[in-house]
């Protein structure tokens, strides 16, 4: 694998979009949850200034999925405590709420379903 690519020696096309991503899911896989949100927060405004519109587009509503799932996982977390069994629930919780968000982007934004890289 090239030094400076994502794993699996995938071409980042999102740029630091892409960095903010992979940030967020480092602080995911960490249990911050807020500072992965922060993270796709950072993300969504990134996504405006990449040059491509359908790039921007997809980058736009990936980084709203993820803080999505993020807000919903602290929700989670604020109702139950945090205890090791709701951290992994958190992360389910966040799993679906991530698949939930984007089956209503599609929706939403039916050209972008299924057309993002």
């Amino acid at each position: 694998m090239a030094i400076g690519l994502p794993a699996f020696g995938q071409v980042n096309l999102f740029g630091e979009v892409g960095d903010l991503w992979g940030e967020g899911y480092e602080a995911e896989e960490a249990d911050d949850f807020e500072a992965a949100l922060d993270f796709y927060y950072e993300a969504m405004a990134a996504s405006e200034t990449l040059a491509d519109p359908h790039l921007q587009e997809c980058a736009w509503s990936g980084s709203v999925a993820r803080a999505v799932s993020m807000e919903i996982a602290i929700e989670y977390l604020a109702e139950v405590g945090i205890s090791p069994a709701s951290l992994e629930e958190a992360h389910e919780v966040a799993d679906y709420a991530h698949r939930a968000a984007f089956e209503e982007l599609d929706e939403q934004y039916p050209h972008l379903a299924n057309s993002c890289p």
